[in-house]
């Protein structure tokens, strides 16, 4: 893990490809960067075994990142595994409320990332969660997430450009790990924020 975390500062400089173009950035080599925006948990939080996460993501699909969009993930725990998977979904809640420069990145790039629903559209049948190093901290995707959102998705508070609408959200549950800062420069941004149903974060 230390050994990675000297790789954080040496991300490209570059900017967002074109919108059609997947962004490669030298990164900490999580499979999924988001800014959170809610969290849903099923059946609660207490004991979830599923999670929709909404918020902006990238995505990393085999030859780099995604552009950042905004929209939802669905995941399933891997059976037995609920314990890892609720401390880590906690941590994702818990950027909710964090200032609107901090995201968090989970999975890794060898598993499947999943399904990413724009946002509008209904999830369909959950992908397994991808546990793997904990729930990371950022840098250079924050800042790509957040210029993303901001020249997007409007100021706070305000109505979103692109889908969805600005704001500050909740809090959400403690525990789970943090780590690292990583990723590469580029993009565009906004705020979001929310609440989540059935013993999510709430605004």
């Amino acid at each position: 893990m230390k050994i990675r975390t000297l790789l954080f500062g040496m991300a490209a400089a570059g900017g967002v490809t074109a919108a059609s173009m997947p962004v490669a950035h030298a990164s900490f080599p999580v499979g999924v960067w988001v800014k959170v925006s809610k969290v849903t948990y099923e059946p609660d939080q207490a004991n979830a075994t599923a999670v929709r996460v909404e918020g902006a993501f990238m995505m990393y699909g085999g030859s780099g990142y995604s552009n950042p969009a905004t929209g939802s993930v669905y995941y399933t725990c891997p059976a037995g595994q609920e314990k890892v998977c609720q401390m880590e979904w906690a941590d994702l809640a818990a950027n909710v409320s964090q200032p609107m420069d901090t995201c968090k990145g989970f999975g890794a790039q060898d598993k499947p990332a999943g399904t990413f629903y724009p946002e509008g559209s209904a999830p369909g049948a959950p992908d397994t969660y991808p546990i793997a190093m904990g729930v990371v901290g950022g840098f250079s995707f924050c800042q790509t997430i957040l210029k993303y959102l901001e020249d997007g998705a409007g100021g706070a508070g305000g109505t979103a450009g692109a889908g969805g609408t600005a704001g500050a959200g909740g809090d959400a549950g403690a525990g789970g790990s943090s780590a690292g800062a990583g990723g590469a420069s580029g993009g565009a941004g906004g705020a979001a924020g929310g609440t989540s149903g059935s013993g999510g974060a709430s605004a």
